[in-house]
C-alpha cells in the first residue's frame, strides 16, 4: 500500500473459525503483523490473482454467503448406467 493511500472505507465480512485460526497462525509466524493487516493483504493478493486469471473461479461452487461449499471442486462420482 502506498503511504498516501488512506484507509477510509470499511468492509465487513463474515469468516469461518478456520479462517481466523489461519490468520492467527500467520500473525504468530510473521513479526509485526496484525490479523487485520494480514487479512487486508490477503484480500489484495487474492484480488490480483483473480484479476490476472479469472478462470480460477470457474467450477468453484459458492454458498449464499460466498464461501466454498463442502465438497466443492470435487469431481462428481460417475453415475451407474442401467
Amino acid at each position: 500500500m502506498a503511504k498516501d493511500e488512506g484507509l477510509s472505507r470499511a468492509l465487513y465480512v463474515r469468516v469461518s473459525p478456520s479462517d481466523i485460526e489461519r490468520l492467527d497462525a500467520l500473525v504468530e509466524r510473521i513479526a509485526m503483523a496484525s490479523r487485520t493487516g494480514l487479512a487486508r493483504e490477503a484480500l489484495r493478493l487474492g484480488l490480483a490473482l483473480i484479476e490476472g486469471e479469472p478462470s480460477i473461479l470457474i467450477g468453484r461452487k459458492l454458498d449464499a454467503r460466498g464461501g466454498a461449499r463442502p465438497g466443492a471442486g470435487r469431481k462428481p462420482k460417475p453415475r451407474k448406467r442401467r
